[in-house]
């Protein structure tokens, strides 16, 4: 079957990632369900890590950069006075430190002072390439990492709760694409003269786009497809006649009324055939799509 036609699966699942399931777990259950291995997401979650992981479906795939603005919002609770290998619970422990006499306004202070950073150093357990490996793969084998800073944006960081017999603190951070959470809780313990490590992570919204729309792997269907007008704003779909489907399909600069979307997805009657951004005066062919 012609996965471009209209009959074929093309679109995007807003899925509530649970704990345990890796992003590709998710994958998998999208492929069985809709019958395709062109699958893929966008922000890869940890398994231990919840919340919102963007599907594509079919040639849809070709446009999750279109979707990732770079701005991603996570919930966390940070658990104080322990760190793992991994930053989180699913590691082992690899140092313990006493927690001081902290209150709101000293957590606030060192809040103040993190926004304010421009890089960050990853976790060792991290997909980051060392000389052509993944660093959690030399980490694992007990390899020594030596991973140099990231240029980073943290937006926003809020705290939402501390509790000071458990040493438990939960916050809220909206940040800059390449951020790892796992590294800002370990950067959060040692400003406020401790370690630490992550007990729970959730993201909330990637972009524009929120987990308050999503739904649990368990419940994706077929009928949970969202066409990309629905979830990308800029996006216009226009359907057009053959001979102008043909100039499309061979990446030609198209015009179109000035008051059109900035973003066109072209379709004929029977496939969608390319996506258009207006440059200039004219629409030029950002992409295509495959077809028979």
């Amino acid at each position: 079957m012609n996965e471009m036609t209209k009959n074929a699966p093309f679109g995007f699942l807003l899925v509530d990632k649970e704990e345990g399931m890796t992003s590709t777990d998710v994958d998998r259950i999208a492929k069985r369900i809709f019958k395709t291995r062109r699958v893929g997401h966008l922000g890869t979650l940890d398994p231990f890590a919840t919340g919102l992981l963007v599907l594509a479906v079919g040639e849809a795939t070709k446009m999750l950069p279109l979707l990732d603005d770079g701005k991603k919002t996570y919930r966390a609770t940070l658990a104080l006075g322990k760190e793992t290998d991994t930053l989180d619970k699913t590691g082992t422990t690899i140092r313990t430190l006493s927690v001081p006499d902290i209150d709101v306004d000293d957590i606030q202070r060192a809040f103040s002072s993190l926004a304010e950073r421009k890089c960050q150093i990853p976790p060792s357990y991290s997909a980051k390439r060392i000389d052509g490996r993944r660093a959690y793969d030399i980490a694992r084998e007990g390899g020594k990492i030596d991973l140099p800073p990231i240029p980073i944006a943290i937006e926003r960081l809020e705290l939402l709760s501390y509790d000071k017999n458990e040493q438990l603190l939960s916050f809220e951070t909206t940040v800059s694409k390449g951020t790892y959470i796992r590294s800002l809780g370990r950067d959060i313990a040692q400003a406020l003269g401790t370690c630490g490590h992550l007990l729970s992570l959730r993201r909330l919204a990637i972009g524009p786009l929120s987990l308050e729309r999503a739904q649990p792997s368990s419940s994706i269907r077929t009928k949970n497809l969202l066409p990309p007008e629905s979830i990308l704003p800029s996006l216009k779909v226009i359907e057009v006649d053959k001979a102008l489907s043909k100039k499309a399909g061979n990446g030609c600069p198209l015009i179109f009324p000035t008051e059109m979307s900035p973003l066109l997805l072209i379709r004929d009657e029977e496939r969608n055939v390319a996506v258009y951004e207006k440059r200039g005066g004219k629409y030029h062919c950002r992409f295509g799509f495959a077809h028979d």
